[in-house]
């Protein structure tokens, strides 16, 4: 509820200045994002082990015909509605879309660090106008990202991968499942997928152990394991 109160806040702001925007600008190009400030994006670090920093990409796109040199637009934190902090994001304000381009991107990067893995953050961002660009289309003027790096159980761990594949959910083998095989999520109904990414665990605990440095559950005491039998 929370979320959606948000977005209708922030679609009301754009909404009271469209008017004047659209009669002001109506003989410019406009820049628009390519997705509308409903389709919220979620990221995670989680899935992006062993990085500090990660660039994400927003797609802007021009609404208007291309022309044969570069033009200036702009991109703002929307303060009231971000509780994200500049510890957590670096964002230019000036872009750039190229002569003869009709699509950009706006490249944000995140910045690990300690508080998200308890609590996420939330970075509204929207476009202004300039000279060479107007606003479009009122919904696609700004986004809103969430971004943490808090694990919790997905839904795809399930009794078939608990019993054939990988065993007992943690957070901790969670982590280092995405670690090891470089994704985040398996099908159980793939079982040639799920069994490869789960040897790939296997193999890694084993020589770890090998090594005298045996993986264990956050007791310290339990060994982590794996279900998946064979080689």
């Amino acid at each position: 509820m929370k979320r959606i109160l948000l977005i209708l806040g922030i679609f009301c702001f754009f909404s009271a200045c469209e008017r004047d925007h659209i009669m002001k600008y109506s003989d410019k190009a406009y820049i628009q994002f390519t997705r509308s400030m409903v389709d919220s994006v979620e990221f995670s670090f989680t899935f992006h082990p062993n990085k500090d920093t990660v660039e994400y990409a927003l797609g802007v796109k021009l609404v208007g015909d291309p022309v044969e040199w570069d033009r200036e637009y702009r991109v703002t934190v929307i303060d009231d509605y971000t509780t994200a902090t500049s510890n957590h994001y670096i964002l230019p304000e000036r872009w750039i879309l190229e002569k003869n381009e009709i699509s950009s991107n706006v490249n944000i990067k995140f910045i690990r660090t300690p508080d998200l893995q308890t609590t996420p953050v939330r970075l509204a961002v929207r476009l202004e106008p300039t000279d060479d660009l107007a606003l479009g289309q009122t919904s696609c003027r700004a986004r809103i990202l969430w971004i943490n790096d808090i694990i919790s159980k997905p839904g795809w761990w399930n009794s078939t991968i608990v019993n054939s594949y990988l065993g007992s959910y943690s957070d901790k083998k969670y982590r280092l499942f995405i670690q090891v095989t470089g994704i985040g999520e398996l099908d159980s109904d793939d079982a040639i997928t799920c069994r490869y990414n789960a040897l790939l665990l296997r193999k890694y605990l084993n020589e770890q152990e090998e090594l005298g440095n045996t993986v264990y559950e956050d007791d310290d005491y339990t060994k982590m394991t794996v279900s998946v039998i064979g080689g």
